[in-house]
């Protein structure tokens, strides 16, 4: 996210759109729907999201399924 903190500024919005719409929602992400909203690098914020989601998992008490959808993405 250091590297590039342009793109990581989209990373919370990118979060809140995905866990709002679709995880919590239980739903498959629509990956259209995504690159519409995130037209450039929509597969780098996905990236920098998943590792964000990690760490909250691995260092909270959430349930690794709650995220699943978005780290198939």
């Amino acid at each position: 996210m250091i590297q590039r903190p342009t793109i990581s500024t989209h990373v919370p919005r990118f979060l809140d759109f995905v866990c709002f719409e679709f995880l919590f929602k239980n739903r498959k992400i629509d990956v259209e729907k995504v690159k519409e909203l995130f037209p450039s690098d929509a597969d780098m914020i996905a990236k920098l999201s998943k590792n964000v989601t990690k760490f909250v998992v691995d260092s909270g008490n959430f349930p690794e399924s709650m995220f699943e959808n978005l780290m198939e993405f």
